[in-house]
């Protein structure tokens, strides 16, 4: 009897188990602070009527269960949208934010080495770039933790197509605007100037 009772206790634990794990995952995902993560577009060309808006993420105001376990680790996402009538092969790249970052992209023919799609992306079409960042322990006390921005690159010619601006700040640490973050090394280009379709645009670079 004493076998059977805890084989149906096992059962029974096993059961709720399943049952709340979606469920916790679901309250989760229902409850996320939209600054612990963000989204926003890298379509090329640019409607000069319509103004980027930065992904801005604070680490600060992540939820109770975001601070419980992963503290310091964020997300974003940006979809890449080809406009133009004539196929393009792009790149994507991050700059102006020294994160540990790791990178999944939805287009089957994307090349890590060189951060860039093999294929031309026709018009009209698409992909989108998932990253997943870790915030550094020496980084953690700044106020602002990177002020860069995330851009779509002519892969051939290494012509700035879009430009998502991006801003990750810890609004406990001190005031999030003004100032440097001391994260001024990039991954390549040169500081961008502001254009009138409020996006950030660079000099061409060397895709390489």
């Amino acid at each position: 009897m004493r076998v059977r009772s805890k084989r149906l206790a096992a059962a029974v634990l096993l059961f709720v188990l399943g049952l709340s794990a979606p469920v916790a995952g679901g309250y989760y995902s229902k409850n996320v602070s939209p600054l612990e993560g963000n989204k926003g577009a890298l379509e090329f060309p640019a409607n000069p009527k319509k103004k980027v808006q930065p992904a801005v993420i604070d680490v600060a105001k992540f939820g109770r269960l975001k601070r419980a376990l992963q503290p310091w680790t964020f997300r974003i996402y940006a979809s890449v949208k080809n406009k133009t009538k004539e196929p393009r092969r792009v790149g994507v790249v991050l700059e102006d934010c020294p994160l540990p970052v790791r990178w999944h992209v939805t287009d089957y023919t994307w090349d890590e080495t060189v951060r860039a799609i093999r294929e031309p992306l026709p018009p009209g079409k698409g992909f989108g770039v998932y990253l997943f960042a870790d915030v550094p322990e020496e980084m953690r006390r700044r106020p602002v933790i990177c002020d860069g921005r995330l851009q779509a690159l002519d892969a051939e010619t290494g012509a700035v197509l879009a430009a998502l601006p991006l801003r990750i700040v810890n609004s406990a640490a001190g005031a999030g605007a003004g100032g440097g973050s001391g994260s001024r090394g990039t991954e390549r280009g040169a500081r961008p100037a502001d254009v009138p379709d409020g996006a950030m645009h660079s000099p061409p670079v060397n895709s390489h």
